[in-house]
């Protein structure tokens, strides 16, 4: 007798012979909850009991590696998995069904199975792919948009299809290449895919003979779209809202790079043609020790070859922000954790300034702040150095909120910090400079709430003003990230918005979106803003991603473009010249960019000549991977893995390998390691 569900499956078939039904994860906006469905598309087939799908096993993938265990309960929208708890902060969630022998009519007896994914997280992140997974699809980064790539045992499928399911409701057959990749795709929605692949592989099961294993993937991930408030999570009873219509943005546009560490809650500023970035919290959210913080300073130009150039450093520490004044560059503060990993937080502000001279490449301590602050920013009006907000973390003493705020005049070197009264007590909160005025925006106020409240600071005057609060709700004040360009003052928020101050009518517009993120950073380089790392989901980002405003007087506010770069260090953008990367993403011309002539030279690294183990492993291997749109050759650079010689095409990604080997050690785009045992993260030892 047959099982009710393997019943319900060969009515479907039956009712709809030619088309097939695949599960597919489909999150709620908000993602607060996800629902497996089996369907022709990415909406609930009625004819389908959820009872179907679960008899399945789910899984979610955390930022830390571990799995946990789903428990899919059925609902009138389809098999129900609730996104609480630990699977709160989720990458991504997988499942395998399993639906055993299968026969239709008198076809060939064969044994299906699925293998079902929806990315929860940016989805060019090495964590877009599970654990482990005999056929898998998996979103690449590539120029103006991303390609889909698909594997079957751990490496590229050639000429094989792969059916998209497109935002506009479409669908289109694409075919794989040589690397098991597909055409570029490139607008901005939800999309779903699958692909198959057949083995004639004979076995028996519950007493039946079969002749094939017919496996499926199937693939649900966002481009483009921040999911939805909370606030409007629910109508009908209860019932998750799954039909909103998404943002509309242009076609992303991938970047060269990405920031040279995963970090949050760190320092960064533009000046002088450069970006620069110090320190930040490297752990997954709320873990503190002394390993979880960056002493580290890069800084690129992001418009030429995007390499980041790493600079003296200083303490590790978390919670601060950089100014720039007259080519100088400015710390002050932070949050320093003294326990070792493992022991009880004891987290420390610290009083401690300090100036960076880009042209000795020397760090200058300045005189220590009255109290230690963190958590705070700080900001340059004419000459003078602010320092606005925070708390005083004192370890087991607990946490002082100050009521005033800290200014050094920079133009007078025997100067000292002077206190000025603040009208409010907050931290995670940031701050920009606008017309000689300091804008205050958002954070998190001393009875734990979060505030969406935005001060403005007369220096000139002396007086303190209420500005226009923050739009949206939820967390959109907590943590956002703010710069001035083009003489306006623009705002990303936790739900991914960007938004531009109106001056005339003293209001926010939106003007574009971005991946949804807290504790970023965003400055000005040329014609565009550049939204740098955070912290997403319990995990951070080295994403770097940047947005082409028009003019605040060009037409209705809107974005021009919406550039993506997807990256943690695993996919790049193919190759090209400085100068046509530069054209190529907007770059401002020769006449129109910062001067450059006070940076010290950058040489170009050397590269050896090829040994005769580059030669061998340049016979097997042809594709980097760290940057996997990126060829190599007997000519590349070299490292050695595990007795292995693995190629790879530039010094970034040599920087990259060295600091987490294990990230990129898969047999997928490096046969020569074929052999070595396999990892449960596709990794090899």
């Amino acid at each position: 007798m047959l099982k009710p569900w393997k019943l319900a499956l060969g009515l479907v078939v039956l009712a709809t012979p030619a088309r097939a039904h695949f599960p597919f994860i489909v999150p709620a906006p908000d993602l607060s909850s996800a629902r497996v469905l089996l369907s022709e598309t990415l909406e609930l087939d009625p004819r389908v009991p959820a009872s179907m799908v679960l008899a399945g096993t789910y899984e979610a993938l955390l930022p830390d590696g571990r799995t946990v265990a789903l428990d899919p309960s059925p609902s009138e929208e389809g098999a129900l998995i609730d996104l609480s708890g630990e699977s709160a902060e989720a990458m991504l969630l997988y499942g395998t069904l399993d639906l055993g022998y299968t026969q239709r009519g008198e076809g060939t007896p064969h044994r299906l199975v699925y293998h079902a994914k929806t990315l929860l997280r940016p989805p060019f992140a090495t964590s877009a792919r599970t654990p482990a997974a005999p056929i898998e699809l998996t979103p690449i980064r590539a120029e103006r948009g991303f390609r889909l790539l698909l594997t079957v045992d751990g490496a590229p499928s050639p000429e094989a299809e792969i059916v998209v399911l497109l935002p506009d409701g479409s669908e289109r057959d694409l075919m794989t290449d040589s690397e098991g990749l597909s055409e570029i795709l490139a607008d901005a929605g939800r999309y779903g895919a699958w692909a198959r692949n057949w083995l004639k592989e004979p076995g028996e099961l519950d007493g039946k003979t079969y002749e094939e294993v017919r496996r499926y993937a199937t693939l649900v991930f966002d481009l483009g779209l921040p999911p939805r408030s909370t606030s409007a999570r629910r109508d009908r009873g209860g019932a998750h809202d799954f039909t909103q219509a998404p943002p509309t943005i242009e076609a992303p546009v991938a970047l060269d790079d990405a920031l040279p560490e995963s970090v949050s809650s760190f320092g960064a500023v533009q000046e002088g043609g450069w970006v620069y970035v110090y320190g930040g919290h490297l752990a997954p959210t709320h873990v503190y020790h002394t390993e979880a913080v960056s002493s580290r300073f890069w800084r690129s130009d992001l418009t030429g070859t995007g390499e980041w150039e790493e600079l003296p450093g200083g303490p590790a520490c978390q919670g601060m922000n950089l100014a720039a004044h007259d080519g100088q560059i400015y710390r002050v503060g932070g949050m320093i954790p003294r326990n070792a990993v493992g022991e009880k937080a004891d987290n420390w502000s610290t009083a401690s300034a300090a100036r960076f001279d880009p042209g000795q490449r020397l760090w200058v301590e300045l005189p220590p702040m009255p109290e230690p602050r963190s958590s705070h920013d700080i900001a340059v009006v004419d000459g003078t150095l602010y320092v606005i907000g925070g708390w005083n973390m004192s370890g087991p003493a607990g946490n002082a909120w100050p009521t005033s705020l800290f200014a050094l005049d920079l133009t007078d070197p025997s100067s000292s910090w002077v206190e000025h009264p603040q009208p409010f007590q907050r931290r995670a909160l940031i701050v920009a400079v606008h017309d000689h005025k300091v804008y205050v925006l958002g954070g998190f106020d001393s009875g734990n709430e979060v505030s969406r409240r935005v001060d403005v600071f007369d220096p000139r005057e002396g007086r303190w003003l209420q500005g226009p609060g923050l739009p949206g709700g939820g967390m959109n004040g907590f943590s956002p990230a703010a710069c001035v360009h083009d003489r306006q003052l623009y705002v990303s928020l936790g739900d991914g918005t960007i938004h531009r101050l109106d001056d005339r009518e003293y209001r926010w517009e939106q003007v574009g979106t971005n991946t949804p993120r807290i504790v970023h950073r965003m400055v000005s380089l040329g014609r565009r803003l550049f939204v740098l790392g955070g912290a997403s989901r319990g995990g951070n980002l080295d994403l770097m991603e940047t947005l082409t405003p028009l003019p605040a007087d060009g037409g209705p506010a809107h974005a021009a473009a919406l550039m993506r770069a997807w990256a943690n260090g695993n996919h790049g953008a193919r190759a090209e010249s400085a100068a046509g990367s530069s054209a190529r993403l907007g770059a401002p011309s020769l006449e129109e960019a910062p001067t450059q002539a006070a940076r010290p030279p950058v040489p170009e690294p050397a590269k050896s000549e090829p040994t005769a183990a580059a030669l061998a492993a340049a016979a097997v291997q042809s594709i980097c991977p760290v940057m996997e749109d990126e060829t190599v050759d007997a000519g590349s650079y070299t490292v050695e893995y595990s007795g292995r010689t693995v190629l790879l095409c530039c010094k970034a990604c040599v920087r990259r390998w060295k600091r987490d080997p294990e990230r990129y050690a898969s047999s997928v785009h490096l046969p020569q390691l074929a052999d070595l045992s396999r990892q449960p993260d596709g990794g090899v030892e």
